[in-house]
């Protein structure tokens, strides 16, 4: 979709984040149906779509840059975000919490879900959608030159 219009910074990062809480939402699908196939599994895998919060990254700092309205309101703009910047990013090593509460969570309670803020979140209707999020999965497939691992 972006590849055939003028990129947009802040509309590419939503649907790379709406495509990833997709992706987990198929993969716990198709670990589901596995386990399911074999019911003497000792292992079963969890797929979780996390969002460690705004991290105080380069990534984050430079995000706001790339933007038209941004660089139009960036003399003013960025002095003020920096300011903000400490009460509003968290620290990189405060941004795993919500990364380890996923990960130790009960498997029941995280499975293919959306975790932020160290708890489950509603997803994306896109996201809760499985025709939608198992086409997301054929075409990443497809564009990866690779046949379907699941």
């Amino acid at each position: 979709m972006q590849a055939s219009r003028r990129y947009k910074p802040f509309k590419g990062y939503a649907q790379s984040k709406l495509a990833n809480t997709m992706t987990a939402a198929e993969l716990q699908r198709r670990f589901d149906r596995a386990a399911g196939a074999h019911a003497d599994s000792r292992c079963r895998a969890t797929a979780v779509s996390v969002h460690p919060g705004l991290v105080d990254t380069a990534l984050a700092r430079t995000y706001f840059e790339t933007d038209w309205l941004a660089k139009w309101l960036a003399p003013v703009g960025r002095p003020l975000l920096r300011a903000l910047f400490p009460f509003v990013l968290l620290p990189p090593a405060m941004s795993a919490r919500t990364l380890l509460w996923a990960a130790f969570a009960p498997a029941e309670t995280v499975a293919g879900a959306y975790v932020s803020d160290c708890a489950v979140k509603p997803m994306a209707r896109a996201a809760e959608d499985p025709a939608a999020c198992a086409r997301l999965w054929d075409v990443s497939c497809k564009l990866a030159g690779m046949d379907d691992p699941l």
